[in-house]
């Protein structure tokens, strides 16, 4: 009972997003339940179920749920690693379903993998997809399917994300087949997205172009996707030489301060046309970007891309500098 207590402070400082608060009182709910022996007394009392988890183990639900609320008040990655690797361990222990596991490798694979390990990321998107296809989750499979093919591209595994890509699509064409009424819009898109990259990648520019074209009604309502998707139309453009249609898709990327792909392929597209002026300021915001997030993959690129334009400028010191 005294457990309950403290989980449920635990809980409304959580939602109160009370960090200070919310850790030492989790801690000490961890402390109790985790030692139920020095605390329980023989009084009948039963601990409260899980009517969405009925065959889970009670406590070792409760704790894999604290230990995964933790996280979310965790700056540092090891102290986020260990609490997810805790929370797994417990729903596995609890006996969780398949949609609460799969949720919980995929924030795995989020928080720890995709900030820190690429490979990590890579190994549970994996381990979330079967889970996803027990319970049904026909959404979140796509969406571990996509973020598998994504993964693999940040590492510059083209052969195997292009498989993935190609089961990301089959799997967006499958459900969008059969109209399958909770799937996100956006999710279909993407799959036609990461496949027209990869495309682009391999030097097939036409079956990119035919590719990612197909994924331009998703994103109508989502204007974040909508400029992702302009800005590889704009570079698939870019690589036909055909630079007209390439600024077509590019150049409302020129006006504001925020970095995104958009601006990226724009300065690139003004590298190819020899307009440097233009180029510098652009590549300017992108490679600061990466730097404050510590993208490496992304701000070595953007390095080589500012070195092309010292060059073009002939700003030799510069351009080595860079490279």
């Amino acid at each position: 009972m005294i457990g309950s207590a403290y989980v449920s402070l635990a809980r409304l400082e959580f939602q109160k997003g009370n960090n200070d608060l919310y850790i030492p009182l989790a801690k000490k709910a961890i402390a109790i339940i985790e030692k139920p022996s020095e605390w329980q007394q023989n009084n009948g009392y039963k601990e409260m179920e899980y009517t969405f988890c009925i065959s889970c183990s009670g406590n070792e639900f409760r704790l894999a749920e604290l230990y995964m609320g933790m996280i979310f008040f965790q700056k540092n990655k090891t102290e986020v690693a260990e609490y997810l690797n805790l929370a797994i361990s417990h729903y596995e222990k609890a006996g969780a379903n398949s949609d609460i596991m799969g949720n919980a490798y995929m924030r795995y694979a989020i928080m720890v993998g995709v900030r820190t390990n690429t490979e990590t990321a890579v190994e549970y998107f994996k381990k979330a997809i079967p889970h996803f296809e027990l319970s049904g989750n026909k959404q979140q499979e796509l969406n571990a399917t996509t973020m598998v093919c994504a993964s693999y591209w940040t590492v510059g595994d083209y052969e195997n994300g292009f498989e993935y890509s190609k089961k990301s699509v089959g799997l967006a064409e499958k459900f969008a087949k059969h109209n399958v009424p909770e799937l996100s819009k956006v999710l279909l898109g993407r799959a036609y997205y990461w496949m027209g990259r990869f495309y682009s990648a391999a030097g097939d520019y036409e079956t990119a172009l035919k590719v990612t074209r197909k994924g331009q009604s998703y994103f109508s309502e989502n204007p974040g996707w909508k400029g992702n998707w302009s800005a590889l139309m704009g570079d698939i453009y870019r690589c036909l030489k055909n630079y007209d249609s390439s600024m077509h898709y590019l150049s409302s990327f020129e006006k504001g301060s925020e970095p995104s792909n958009g601006k990226l392929y724009l300065a690139i597209l003004y590298t190819d046309l020899k307009q440097y002026d233009k180029a510098l300021p652009l590549i300017n915001i992108v490679l600061e970007n990466s730097s404050q997030n510590e993208n490496l993959g992304n701000l070595g690129h953007d390095y080589t891309e500012r070195a092309a334009i010292w060059l073009g400028k002939k700003n030799y010191q510069a351009a080595l500098s860079d490279a």
